[in-house]
């Protein structure tokens, strides 16, 4: 063969071999797509799971629900065999199954609640705080010699992965985990979609515990928000072009808004203040501004012309579109303060006209007041008294005895004496003195009343009258004397036991065992309704007295005293007019020398008003309480400790931690000094001291506190609790504090240019002369009293004045002062014609 016919063979296999290869290559190009769309679907089905999940969610399904799709979708993911979702249960600090595909109820009891000891995947992967994954089961120290191998055999499982659900807070919620029935170990595709499903779903848990809490607290805070007792307003602000707020529109009122206003809620809410109460009083639309431009919130008192009632008002506002307001009826309090007032002025009236003196002192027996009466039988006049001691009007021998009195009135004492005191002319002034102490509402003694009756005659008469009468007379006289105090010493001791009884509601009876007499006491027949003429019941009769449901009890529980028990109960009596009471019981036995009782005796106390009282007292504690979470002064509880070296905070009101910049849950148990550290330099902690050692409440003025975190004026009013707490009650009154320093400024600013104007017009040569709307001349300069002959100082009537100046017509002192009244300042000629000697006419 030669080379060319060679060649002319090797052609037809140098294309079949490219063929072969293009062939084959074309098999590897077709294999890669293939598998390249296997992973695009599953991402696209994987992806589609994973957004699924996310619009349940959105969607708004129960957490049983969302939780079920993902431990399905999770399976899904990994191509697992089974899986289960666990959730932290913070009672116990233990996972607990909420969701699961495949389990028998076996496993389910097996691995119902699993810690960080238990052989368990989750447990593990709980302790580390990350994913376990074992390839299998068999051959893994987690589950080495523990019964929860056998548990997952019976499953047929082979493998498992465990990954923690930890939200974007970083708050550890629970497992997911899926189990496979083959050794397996997941890619690291499935265990990156694990985490995201891992992720979301503890997102998603966290959301719906956040909402469960707060719905709760939206739930808590309406129901405050419906009950509480004042007023409540919040409203959008409505700005004008110029970005100045002046008109409000209705968001939300409370109830008692609506009854303070008579406005409805659905009537009015989307609509504006002023479109609703056109007559509104502008203070409060003003307020509101102030308030919004701000931020501060503002404090006032306001009277409303729409409902002919005052209100306290609480302005703040939560955002620049919003403007809230609570309202505080006090229309009453007015009304009261108006009255008191005028009782004042009433009673005034009656001590200035009063036919007995009174004296009033301070703490040191300085004299402060006395009326005309006083100063009439004394022969002084006021200020000769006013500022003197009491004992400064007694002779010295005297002086001993009301300085002893004044100290009597120191230790709350109020008593009715004889006094003499000594008269400007040096006679004696015999009085019946009726004196009792003062306190002020801190419980602090400020000084005393009294009230004197003359009765010098009578002991001038009576002084003459001892003058005639004998020794025997006299011996006669205070043998019955004594003997009629003693009567009347055992008559008032027998009738103050029956007024102390009456007044306990508390009866006696004292029963003799041997011959079955029975005594009660009047109180006795009282508590039990029985006729006054019938004997004291025998006991059988005693016990048809007692409520059918109590007889019993009774009954078993005197039996018992005969045992010698002390015998105290509480029971139900029927009153012989069917009326239910109750009383308590409390009795002893008396036994002889051979402890055989021969006697019992007792006491009954008729405590219906009582127990009353306590079940009011409760319904009042949970007033209170609501009381103290919204009222707008700040509250604070402590419990003192160390003898009242230290003071604890127990309890604080919402209004309590505004003022000091604090939250409750921050400071409840924490020392006075730790939360506010200068407080002794305040002198607060001082006043606490003496309150909780007295028991007497005190005001503590208005005084300055700042540290770190707050400067403010504060004032104070602290009282102790029968369980012995304090109680401390307080404002911030920064904003008037600054708002009076202001005023006194603006005062002595007003002073000064009055003294400066004074000092200017009284250097003028010309006269000068001011005159006001109802007549009279305000200011004269020397100039002008010297050219007219007026004494300096005197008043003068303007029309009187101007009937003897003669103006020419064009000016405009000539007209009425109707039609002078806004001109402006004037020079014209005028003359005024004065007989000599003769003081200008109007001048008084």
């Amino acid at each position: 063969m030669t080379k060319s016919d060679r060649l002319g063979a090797d052609e037809p296999d140098k294309s079949n071999q490219k063929l072969r290869a293009e062939i084959l290559e074309c098999r590897r190009l077709k294999n890669e797509l293939i598998e390249l769309r296997d992973k695009l679907e599953a991402e696209v089905r994987d992806t589609n799971i994973l957004h699924k999940l996310s619009m349940r969610y959105i969607e708004g399904k129960d957490l049983f629900s969302i939780l079920q799709e993902t431990i399905e979708a999770a399976i899904a993911i990994t191509r697992a065999y089974k899986g289960n979702i666990q959730i932290l249960d913070p009672p116990t600090g233990k996972l607990k199954i909420v969701a699961q595909k495949g389990f028998s109820s076996q496993f389910l009891k097996f691995f119902e609640l699993v810690d960080t000891e238990d052989a368990a995947t989750c447990g593990a992967a709980m302790k580390q705080m990350k994913r376990v994954v074992v390839e299998d089961i068999t051959q893994s120290p987690v589950f080495l010699g523990s019964n929860a191998l056998n548990i997952l055999l019976d499953e047929g499982i082979r493998a498992v992965q465990s990954t923690p659900m930890v939200s974007w807070s970083g708050q550890f919620m629970g497992i997911i985990s899926t189990h496979f029935n083959h050794v397996h170990t997941p890619s690291e595709r499935e265990l990156m979609l694990i985490d995201i499903l891992a992720r979301q779903t503890a997102d998603i848990i966290e959301n719906k515990k956040t909402e469960e809490i707060l719905q709760e607290s939206e739930k808590r805070y309406r129901t405050l928000f419906t009950n509480m007792t004042e007023g409540f307003l919040l409203a959008e602000v409505i700005y004008d072009k110029s970005g100045k707020p002046y008109d409000y529109r209705y968001l939300e009122v409370n109830p008692v808004y609506e009854r303070s206003t008579g406005l409805k809620r659905e009537q009015i809410l989307g609509k504006s203040i002023l479109e609703i109460l056109p007559n509104v009083n502008p203070v409060l639309i003003e307020k509101f501004g102030e308030t919004v431009l701000s931020g501060k919130p503002e404090h006032f008192e306001i009277f409303s012309r729409v409902t002919n009632k005052y209100f306290d008002t609480y302005v703040f506002s939560p955002d620049k579109e919003k403007v809230a307001a609570t309202f505080r009826d006090i229309t009453g309090r007015k009304k009261a303060e108006e009255a008191l007032r005028e009782s004042e002025k009433k009673y005034r009236t009656i001590v200035e006209t009063a036919s007995e003196g009174i004296w009033i002192v301070d703490s040191e027996a300085r004299t402060i007041y006395i009326n005309k009466r006083m100063t009439e039988i004394l022969g002084y006049t006021q200020d000769e008294i006013i500022g003197k001691f009491a004992w400064d009007f007694v002779s010295e021998e005297e002086k001993p005895i009301i300085k002893k009195y004044i100290e009597r009135r120191r230790q709350g004492i109020s008593e009715s004496y004889e006094f003499k005191f000594i008269r400007k002319n040096g006679s004696p002034l015999w009085t019946i003195v009726s004196s009792k102490p003062l306190f002020d509402s801190a419980g602090k003694f400020t000084g005393s009343m009294s009230m004197l009756t003359d009765i010098t005659a009578r002991k001038e008469a009576e002084a003459k009258l001892r003058e005639t009468l004998d020794n025997l007379e006299n011996l006669v006289k205070e043998r019955t004397a004594e003997l009629e105090k003693a009567y009347n010493l055992l008559k008032e001791s027998k009738e103050s036991l029956a007024e102390a009884q009456r007044l306990a509601h508390l009866g006696n009876w004292d029963l003799n065992i041997e011959t079955g007499k029975i005594y009660w006491s009047h109180e006795m027949y009282l508590i039990f309704g029985r006729d006054l003429r019938e004997p004291a019941p025998q006991y059988d009769e005693f016990l048809k007295y007692v409520h059918p449901e109590d007889r019993g009890y009774v009954n078993n529980a005197l039996k018992d005293a005969l045992s010698g028990k002390f015998y105290s109960t509480d029971y139900r009596i029927i009153r012989a007019n069917g009326e239910e009471r109750i009383v308590n019981m409390q009795s002893e036995v008396i036994f002889d020398e051979k402890n055989t009782p021969v006697r019992m005796r007792g006491i009954v106390q008729d405590i219906t008003e009582r127990k009353r009282i306590e079940k009011e007292l409760q319904v009042s504690e949970s007033r209170f309480r609501n009381l103290f979470e919204v009222i707008s002064s700040g509250v604070v509880i402590y419990d003192v400790i160390d003898d009242g070296r230290d003071f604890i905070f127990r309890d604080m009101n919402p209004a309590g931690e505004q003022i000091n910049h604090v939250r409750r849950e921050n400071i409840v148990g924490k020392s006075l000094y730790e939360i506010f550290p200068y407080v002794s330099e305040m002198g607060l902690d001082a006043v606490f001291r003496r309150v909780w050692l007295t028991g007497k409440p005190e005001s503590f003025p208005t005084t300055y506190y700042k540290d770190e975190n707050i400067a403010l004026w504060v004032t104070n009013y602290v009282y102790k609790l029968p369980s012995g707490e304090l109680v401390a009650v307080f404002e911030d009154v920064t904003e008037r504090k600054q708002a009076e320093e202001e005023r006194e400024r603006l005062l002595s600013a007003i002073q000064q240019e009055k003294d400066r104007l004074a000092a200017l017009i009284n250097s003028i040569t010309d006269e000068v002369w001011f005159a006001d709307t109802r007549k009279n001349f305000t200011l004269i300069n020397p100039p002008a009293y010297s050219e007219f002959y007026i004494p300096p100082g005197k008043e003068i009537e303007v029309e009187k004045f101007l009937e003897n100046v003669k103006v020419y017509p064009t000016c405009p002192a000539g007209r009425s002062r109707e039609e002078r009244r806004g001109d402006n300042l004037h020079a014209c000629p005028w003359k005024v014609t004065l007989p000599p000697g003769k003081r200008c006419p109007g001048a008084r």
